[in-house]
């Protein structure tokens, strides 16, 4: 597996260097992509950090750069959380969801989580977003009874452990079903489920 983490945000030297070496240690490799050099190309890497608290346009360009180049790479957002309206607007296909400012023992558990095939939500961005969502029990169509009970879950941000608990189900038995609602829905895989099913919720 490549451990490689692309750094897309800014930050004072001191920090990114800081950052760098707490990642190194725990055996992961931190760039920092240049676009302005002559002859850039996107490195290929198993997570993007992207900085959506500085400036979000640019965010948007870097998260579009990163799925059109890197499509196996997992996005991750640094979001602000006092910027609810900006979180709520957001469109939730990343792997992995961290507060802002960045703590590096978030990041890492962050990286574990999806190494063992979970999302990552930050504890405190999730309460925010599913906070400002009215309970409806609204679903897509073609959903059987146990998948309108794990969308539900889902858009409660409840983890792969407390599916497990909820549902009564086996550890695999909950990462085949999710990968099978994924598939239904024609998302790229199941980490998208949480962030699609709060957005149906609250749009729906």
């Amino acid at each position: 597996m490549n451990s490689t983490i692309l750094w897309m945000g800014g930050g004072p030297p001191t920090f990114v260097a800081s950052l760098a070496a707490k990642l190194r240690a725990a055996g992961y490799e931190m760039l920092q992509p240049d676009p302005l050099r002559p002859g850039w190309q996107l490195p290929t890497a198993q997570f993007a950090l992207i900085d959506w608290a500085v400036n979000e346009q640019l965010a948007r360009q870097q998260a579009q750069l990163v799925r059109c180049h890197q499509p196996a790479c997992h996005l991750l957002l640094l979001l602000p959380e006092e910027r609810s309206a900006v979180l709520a607007g957001l469109l939730l296909t990343a792997t992995g969801y961290l507060a802002a400012p960045l703590c590096p023992t978030e990041l890492l558990a962050c990286f574990t989580s999806i190494s063992l095939g979970n999302g990552y939500w930050n504890a405190n961005l999730l309460t925010l977003l599913t906070g400002m969502v009215p309970a409806r029990q609204t679903y897509p169509a073609g959903l059987n009874k146990r998948e309108h009970e794990l969308w539900d879950y889902l858009a409660d941000g409840l983890t792969n452990r407390q599916l497990e608990e909820k549902m009564c189900l086996s550890a695999s038995r909950v990462k085949n079903l999710k990968t099978c609602l994924a598939q239904k829905l024609n998302l790229p895989n199941a980490h998208h489920l949480t962030g699609q099913a709060i957005l149906w919720r609250k749009h729906s």
